[in-house]
């Protein structure tokens, strides 16, 4: 997406521009930047995106309000992609790579979320890394992630 050297280049060239998308048009919102490879921490080390990482985010969901501006200011329309890997797998157990201990509680990233798509300029939400194997068997924590996430996005929606 943004031309990362090394790249698949049959990948890379996806799209109509190359790079498809330009490194400040993306801003990294709940990472954890000790989870991130040497090759991921060398190219964003080499990158101009803002960065929220998760820790500075924990108890502060006014720093969803901050990133939300910076990319208002910089694009006509945004997507929103959730990872739930950043959600500690103890507090809500449904990614596909639980770390226990580390991440943000499942009631903190959707109050983010909240944020973000309540903006005029939200055009959509992808959500990956859910792994319902990991999840109680009733289904039950699928249900209330589900539930506030629908919740969070019916307003949008009218």
């Amino acid at each position: 997406m943004v031309a990362e050297e090394g790249t698949a280049e049959e990948l890379s060239r996806v799209g109509p521009r190359f790079p498809l998308m330009p490194e400040e048009m993306i801003i990294l919102f709940g990472y954890n930047p000790l989870e991130l490879n040497d090759a991921e921490a060398d190219a964003l080390a080499r990158r101009r995106m803002p960065r929220y990482p998760f820790a500075g985010i924990r108890g502060r969901a006014e720093e969803a309000a901050q990133a939300l501006s910076k990319i208002q200011g910089r694009a006509g329309r945004f997507l929103v992609h959730l990872d739930v890997d950043v959600i500690d797998f103890t507090n809500c157990p449904i990614a596909d790579v639980p770390q226990q201990g580390a991440g943000l509680e499942a009631r903190e990233v959707i109050s983010c979320v909240k944020v973000f798509v309540q903006s005029p300029k939200f055009s959509g939400l992808t959500i990956t890394e859910i792994n319902p194997d990991h999840a109680d068997e009733e289904g039950a924590v699928l249900r209330v992630f589900a539930g506030s996430i629908a919740e969070v996005l019916a307003p949008v929606g009218r």
